[in-house]
């Protein structure tokens, strides 16, 4: 079956839901009826309308997986395996959600020192001289 390349919105909205949802573009694009994973690319750099509506279904997917860590936590695991199971699972969608969403779910880097050098409310104050070219301290020199 011929894979439609053709932008619709009906088409895109079908690729964010699913997206949105917690499938990956690539697996989307995998099936029949659906356009290549290099074209939905190329509509996301080109219409500024899908590359937002994109963008809300990244956000939204990092939000479900961020659901889904969050039951996983409540389940009750006795056997060490599903807990070694379940752990590597969440600290796998821990990272792709911060990866989907780093401002609201990626690890935060503290920008600051121990002995506050590094503090923003540190005020630095710089001076310039003007030098002396070399040609006036020769001539001065001379005299």
């Amino acid at each position: 079956m011929a894979r439609p390349s053709k932008y619709s919105e009906e088409l895109v909205n079908k690729i964010c839901e699913r997206i949105a949802d917690g499938e990956s573009l690539r697996a989307i694009c995998r099936e029949d009826g659906m356009p290549d994973h290099n074209t939905v690319i190329r509509w996301k750099n080109e219409k500024p309308e899908f590359c937002s509506q994109y963008a809300r279904a990244r956000e939204d997917q990092a939000d479900g997986l961020f659901d889904q860590a969050i039951d996983m936590l409540k389940e009750q695991h006795v056997d060490n395996v599903k807990v070694q199971s379940a752990k590597l699972n969440f600290d796998i969608i821990k990272w792709t959600a911060g990866k989907l969403a780093p401002k609201k779910y990626g690890d935060k880097i503290d920008m600051t020192s121990s002995d506050g050098t590094m503090s923003p409310d540190k005020n630095i104050q710089v001076t310039f001289v003007k030098a002396k070219s070399q040609v006036s301290e020769k001539s001065d020199n001379t005299e």
